[in-house]
């Protein structure tokens, strides 16, 4: 139940990215790793290591931001004692890693290129900086404000959860830990945290039922409207303004004589990922990035319909264009009435737009 209604996994569950994917392998890795170390059976010991192993591995391969997480539950591992199933949890650790040398070695040229890559663009080059920097408190401000009144029922339901459940309570802290020494944060990062303290109150929660079974219709009913409440008053809000860019997109592109979008967005395009691409689209037309308003005066040929990132910025629309909706006066979307799509579409400028921002 708490994987059904906790407001982190459910808004999750339709995002296929890194930290997902990886946090959700993190977790099934540290499940596995509790088991094995209260699982007495030999044979049965040897091939839950090794599960656990492999998953652990998988998620740092998936995310290797998760790699530092996923090595120290490994060291738990060592408290067992029992040298046949450390080397078999370790050996399938290594594997998925071993795989991801390999994908990059003949993707990329270079074994491990695609970390190396991330750590020149984001630390080096400081790419990752330019979309914002957070102070260290800042997943857990924000996590206060987004839980809300069921930080009460998830804190008392850690403190009741059995002594074992430490173990993902540290890998926890740890990813918080070290993901907030980033000056670059987004709530996504540290989703593997998130959920392995969900995972920590949902065995909390099992044990108060135990305790008082006759009462657990109420518990569980409870704690899923509580979820369910957060998730509409502070997720849903959430999500649809980070989704405004992707819903004009494709309003625009569902009126009969679309023939042309254009995206304005900053300087750099800073919000051009937060405005979609040609999987939102409803038909067959182009898609044009402008980082300028002279840019995209200069190319209006090419394109009836222009969302804007700032409408004070963009006085020209408000002339020349009829404005359709504006979120918060921030994202607008315009209507040229009177022009229709003139020269060859060109389906390659915002792809070509995009690297040309890159460098």
């Amino acid at each position: 139940m708490f994987g059904i209604f906790w407001p982190d996994i459910l808004s999750a569950s339709i995002r296929s990215l890194g930290e997902f994917l990886g946090g959700n392998a993190l977790l099934v890795g540290v499940i596995l790793l509790l088991a094995y170390r209260r699982e007495p059976a030999k044979e049965k010991g040897l091939l839950i290591a090794s599960m656990a192993g492999l998953a652990l591995g998988v998620a740092a391969a998936i995310r290797f931001q998760l790699a530092p997480g996923a090595g120290l539950a490994m060291l738990f591992f060592i408290q067992k004692k029992k040298n046949k199933e450390i080397l078999s949890a370790y050996c399938a650790f290594i594997l998925p890693i071993i795989f991801l040398g390999i994908l990059d070695w003949v993707t990329l040229g270079n074994a491990f290129q695609s970390i190396f890559k991330n750590y020149y663009y984001n630390k080096t080059l400081g790419i990752a900086d330019q979309y914002g920097k957070k102070w260290p408190g800042f997943y857990i401000e924000k996590y206060i404000e987004f839980w809300g009144a069921l930080c009460v029922p998830a804190f008392f339901l850690i403190l009741k959860a059995k002594q074992e459940k430490v173990i993902p309570l540290l890998i926890a802290g740890f990813i918080l830990f070290y993901h907030s020494l980033i000056s670059h944060k987004e709530m996504s990062f540290v989703y593997a945290s998130v959920i392995l303290i969900v995972f920590v109150a949902a065995c909390g929660c099992f044990e108060v039922i135990q305790k008082v079974p006759e009462q657990k219709a109420k518990i569980l009913g409870g704690i899923t409207v509580g979820m369910l409440f957060t998730f509409i008053s502070t997720y849903i809000p959430f999500l649809n303004d980070n989704s405004i860019g992707l819903r004009f997109q494709k309003m625009a592109s569902k009126q009969p004589d679309a023939c042309g979008i254009a995206l304005l967005t900053g300087t750099a395009g800073y919000s051009s990922f937060e405005m979609g691409g040609y999987s939102t689209l409803s038909k067959k037309i182009p898609l044009y990035l402008y980082s300028s308003i002279n840019e995209a005066t200069e190319n209006s040929q090419y394109y009836n319909y222009i969302i804007t990132t700032e409408q004070g910025s963009v006085p020209i629309f408000s002339k020349e264009w009829q404005q359709i909706k504006c979120k918060s006066n921030k994202i607008c979307l315009y209507h040229h009435v009177n022009q229709t799509c003139a020269g060859h579409p060109d389906f390659e400028q915002f792809s070509n737009k995009l690297k040309a921002l890159e460098k």
